[in-house]
C-alpha cells in the first residue's frame, strides 16, 4: 500500500487569460498507485494549464502539466508547456479513412 494524495484546486487566470489550477495536497489516503504516477503523487502541489479545444462536436478543454516550483514559476513556464502540448496534438492528427468509426 501507498498514499494517495487528495488535493483541492485552486484556479487562477492571468489579464492575458492563461489559466492554471493549482493542486495542493490536502491529506492522504492509503491505496494503490502506478508505479509511473508515483513522482506526481509525492509532489505537494502541482501545476496544470488549461486550454479550450474546439472540435466538431464541441469544446473541450484540455489540462496539461506545467514544471514549476511556484504560482509565478508556472505562469512564466505556460506559454513554453503549451508550445509542447501544441506540438504534441499536431503529431497526433490521424486524417480520416473513408473507413467505418469504432469505438
Amino acid at each position: 500500500m501507498t498514499k494517495i494524495p487528495i488535493r483541492k484546486v485552486n484556479t487562477y487566470q492571468s489579464d492575458n487569460g492563461n489559466k492554471i489550477e493549482e493542486l495542493i495536497t490536502e491529506f492522504e489516503i492509503e491505496g494503490e498507485i502506478e508505479e509511473e504516477m508515483q513522482e506526481i503523487a509525492n509532489k505537494k502541489v502541482i501545476y496544470f494549464g488549461c486550454v479550450v479545444v474546439a472540435t466538431p462536436i464541441g469544446t473541450e478543454e484540455i489540462k496539461f502539466p506545467i514544471e514549476a516550483d511556484s504560482l509565478k514559476e508556472a505562469f512564466e513556464n505556460i506559454d513554453s508547456e503549451l508550445n509542447k502540448l501544441k506540438n504534441e496534438l499536431e503529431n497526433q492528427i490521424i486524417e480520416p479513412t473513408g473507413g467505418d468509426l469504432i469505438v
